[in-house]
């Protein structure tokens, strides 16, 4: 019985050693659960992370760099659209200055073209002009008739002179008068209109509207007047130019000669 009762407290004793084993295990799983918590804490952890916030700010990292990379190619293409600009500039620059040194060229050129053209005309051209003026009847002027004046008219030039017209007019005036040399209102004579070869000669003459007194020649035998014998002539050369040529000459006192007047002898 002793033995049954020692056996029974043994079980009790056992029983009780195994709760308390079963609490021992049950308490040390609870610290190996406790010590497994930290994983869970991290996997939750891990589950809280903001994703949307990283991939935003990663973004925004990739944006700037971009911007970046973008700003700095776009900077290189501006400076070397400048440099472009720059050399056309300069090459516009050359380009104008040979324009410019074209232009002057051209210019040149025909500037020596028109000088050598107008050489050649100047060259080839009529020329009209005065030979002596010749005395119709041995005396210009005489008592009682109407004077007569004749001048003689060459072409010195290479080429015939064209549609030739002149006027011719005389004047008196008391020494110490200017001559005004003007075409009169009315032409006593013939105006002529022809044609000049060269080396060829023609004469143009003029008849007085007056007849001339003892008065007059006596005047200008003394020298107290003069008279004087004045005209133009006007052509066109082959080249179709205009020309004139005009004339002034006084009589002397001896009646017979001619001299010039000192003035409005000219041609062109």
């Amino acid at each position: 019985m002793n033995d049954l009762e020692s056996n029974s407290n043994k079980g009790n004793t056992n029983n009780a050693g195994n709760d308390n084993s079963k609490q021992l295990l049950t308490n040390t799983s609870g610290e190996n659960d406790k010590i497994t918590n930290p994983d869970n804490n991290k996997t939750d952890n891990k589950q809280k992370i903001n994703w949307p916030s990283w991939i935003q700010a990663i973004s925004s990292i990739c944006l700037i760099g971009i911007t970046g990379f973008y700003t700095y190619y776009a900077s290189q293409q501006v400076e070397q659209m400048r440099n472009t600009v720059k050399e056309m500039g300069k090459q516009s620059g050359s380009m104008h200055d040979a324009t410019n040194a074209n232009k002057k060229a051209v210019q040149l050129s025909e500037g020596n073209i028109k000088a050598t053209q107008d050489q050649f005309r100047r060259d080839q051209r009529a020329w009209i002009g005065i030979a002596n003026p010749i005395i119709d009847r041995g005396v210009l002027l005489k008592e009682g008739e109407y004077s007569r004046f004749e001048i003689i008219v060459t072409n010195s030039g290479k080429t015939p002179a064209k549609n030739i017209e002149s006027w011719i007019t005389d004047k008196e005036l008391p020494v110490g008068k200017k001559l005004v040399f003007k075409k009169p209102i009315s032409i006593i004579g013939i105006q002529s209109k022809t044609v000049l070869l060269p080396n060829a000669k023609i004469r143009f003459a003029i008849n007085t509207d007056r007849r001339i007194t003892k008065e007059d020649i006596e005047r200008i035998k003394s020298g107290k007047s003069f008279l004087y014998v004045y005209g133009k002539i006007t052509y066109q050369d082959v080249f179709g130019k205009e020309h004139y040529t005009t004339f002034c000459e006084v009589l002397e006192p001896d009646l017979i000669d001619m001299a010039d007047c000192g003035q409005y002898n000219d041609a062109n």
